[in-house]
């Protein structure tokens, strides 16, 4: 796993691998975009230790959108 800010810039630079792989957002812990073999990437909030819930896909939305989307998905866990 690696964590960088993730912008558009970042996302022009992601290709697939073998196996399905995560890039973690440093400005918002639990925000990530994972990016699958077939090439097809989405944007993910991850609120607590193995829950995850699908953003969007890369695409649809920006990554500005998308990080502001998952925070308020990990603010909403937090709160109860």
């Amino acid at each position: 796993m690696t964590a960088v800010f993730i912008s558009a810039s970042l996302i022009n630079k992601l290709k697939p691998k073998e196996k399905e792989y995560d890039v973690r957002d440093t400005a918002i812990d639990g925000f990530l975009i994972r990016v699958h073999p077939s090439g097809r990437m989405s944007y993910v909030a991850q609120y607590a230790r193995g829950r995850r819930i699908n953003v969007a896909k890369v695409g649809e939305i920006k990554p500005d959108t998308a990080r502001t989307k998952a925070n308020e998905i990990i603010l909403a866990y937090k709160q109860g």
